[in-house]
C-alpha cells in the first residue's frame, strides 16, 4: 500500500530548499568561530578542537629517553629567556596582558586595573615615593593589595610585605630596616597593629589607608601630626594631615 503525498513536490521542494539554506548560513558562521579560536596564541598552530588543544605534545625527551630532559617544542633550537619578546619584567607582563586582553575580567576589567595601577604609581611618585626606594605593603589579601603591588612595579618602587598576623615589635622592625617611608594597610590593621607602634617608626611619613579613612584619628600620640594619611583610592597629593582630635 503506497501512502499519498499531502503536499506539492514544488512545496516540498522549496521547504527543502529554505532548510538547506538556513543550515548552510549558519553552520558556515559557527565553524569559522570555531576555527578561528584554536589559534594558539604561543605557537601561531591551529589544533582544531579543544580536546585537540590538551592532547597535543607540550615537551619532547631531548634524547629521546624517557629520563629526559624534556624541552617545549616550540623551544627546542634555543632556550627561551622571556615569556614574550621584550617582556622581562612583571610590570611589562602585567601592561602586556591589560593592551592584549583589555575586556578580561580582573578585579573589573584589565584595562581599569592597568589604569588603576598607573594613576595609583603616579600619585605614590608625587607623595614623594622615589625609584629604588622600598614601599611596605600591610594589608589583609584583597583587591588593593595586588593593584598596590602592580602599582609599584609599574614604578620601580621594590615593594616590602609584612604578614598581617605580625606582632608590633616584629612590625617596627621590619619598616625600620628597610626604611620605608611610605606604607599601605587597611583600617583595622592601623588601628590593632600599628597604632601602637608609629612613634617607634621616625622615618613614616605616609600611610595610605585602603579603607575610608576619617577625618580624625582620636587616640593617636601626638608627635604623628607631620603624616599624611592618604585615602587609597584618590592615589595623590591631596592628603589629610593626621588629626588626634
Amino acid at each position: 500500500m503506497k501512502l499519498k503525498e499531502d503536499l506539492s513536490p514544488v512545496l516540498l521542494l522549496v521547504f527543502h530548499l529554505a532548510v538547506w539554506i538556513y543550515s548552510f548560513l549558519s553552520f558556515l558562521p559557527s565553524v569559522l568561530l570555531s576555527w578561528m579560536s584554536t589559534l594558539d596564541d604561543d605557537d601561531g598552530v591551529r589544533y582544531g578542537s579543544e580536546e585537540d588543544r590538551a592532547k597535543r605534545m607540550k615537551a619532547c625527551s631531548e634524547p629521546g629517553c624517557p629520563e629526559g630532559p624534556y624541552r617545549a617544542v616550540r623551544a627546542t633550537k634555543r632556550l627561551e629567556a622571556t615569556l614574550r619578546p621584550g617582556v622581562q619584567t612583571l610590570d611589562k607582563m602585567f601592561e602586556f596582558a591589560a593592551r592584549r586582553f583589555p575586556h578580561r575580567h580582573c578585579l573589573g576589567t584589565r584595562e581599569d586595573v592597568f589604569s588603576a595601577a598607573s594613576q595609583l604609581g603616579s600619585g605614590l611618585a608625587s607623595l614623594g615615593q622615589r625609584q629604588k626606594n622600598n614601599i611596605a605593603i600591610f594589608c589583609e589579601t584583597r583587591a588593593e593589595w595586588i593593584v598596590a603591588a602592580q602599582a609599584c612595579f609599574m614604578h620601580n618602587f621594590p615593594v616590602v610585605t609584612l604578614y598581617s598576623t605580625l606582632g608590633g615589635p616584629a612590625i617596627a622592625h621590619g619598616l625600620n630596616e628597610t626604611q620605608v617611608t611610605h606604607i599601605f594597610t587597611s583600617k583595622e590593621l592601623l588601628e590593632t597593629r600599628l597604632k601602637a607602634i608609629l612613634i617607634e617608626v621616625p622615618r613614616l611619613q605616609h600611610i595610605i589607608v585602603v579603607d575610608d579613612s576619617p577625618s580624625s584619628w582620636p587616640g593617636y600620640p601626638p608627635a604623628l601630626a607631620s603624616t599624611t594619611w592618604l585615602p587609597f583610592r584618590s592615589g595623590g597629593p591631596a592628603g589629610e594631615r593626621f588629626s588626634g582630635s
